[in-house]
């Protein structure tokens, strides 16, 4: 299956131009887990092309601040690249 990061940032550092993806979302939604494990196989794959890999997760839409995981961190991205349920996501980010 596909994965499509929702926002891409440029930024300049010494090195030249570096992108970061962003890919937001409400834990709610029912494919929460399914995404996360893309976005943790995208970066295992491709994250030495990026600054940061970043899921960022909000309680509700009323959150004005949500949690981020930053999967080009090899543990946590283990850890997402395991779940099958969004009970387990929402227990990762807890613990963030």
């Amino acid at each position: 299956m596909p994965f499509y990061p929702d926002l891409i940032f440029f930024r300049k550092t010494s090195g030249g131009i570096m992108a970061d993806l962003i890919d937001p979302h409400l834990l709610a939604a029912e494919d929460m887990p399914a995404r996360a494990v893309r976005l943790a196989q995208f970066a295992q794959t491709h994250g030495h092309q990026f600054g940061r890999i970043t899921m960022v997760i909000y309680k509700s839409s009323k959150d004005a601040v949500g949690k981020r995981i930053d999967l080009t961190d090899e543990k946590l991205r283990q850890r997402v690249a395991q779940l099958t349920a969004t009970q387990q996501l929402r227990n990762l980010f807890d613990k963030i």
